[in-house]
């Protein structure tokens, strides 16, 4: 996956919460080696904080209320999930 190119494609699209979403999950379940998760968590991080978004739930068609919330991600956590990566 290439940070640069989503952010591209989110911000016309006026999709910035799905950076939100994709960045938390990427830091949350092992995709990729080290040091480009790293890297790609870091440029979403960087363009979180310049956007200064609100916060979005993870899952949209849950209920928002009652959970938890990431401050870093700007991220209602109204569910849990694991990795079927794991092969």
């Amino acid at each position: 996956m290439d940070a640069d190119k989503l952010i591209l494609l989110a911000q016309p699209l006026g999709e910035l919460h799905q950076v939100q979403r994709i960045g938390y999950v990427v830091k949350k379940i092992d995709v990729m080696d080290d040091e480009h998760k790293n890297s790609f968590i870091e440029k979403f991080e960087d363009h979180l904080k310049q956007a200064k978004n609100s916060y979005v739930p993870l899952v949209p068609y849950m209920p928002k209320t009652g959970h938890s919330r990431c401050k870093k991600w700007r991220m209602i956590k109204n569910t849990d999930f694991e990795s079927d990566l794991d092969c």
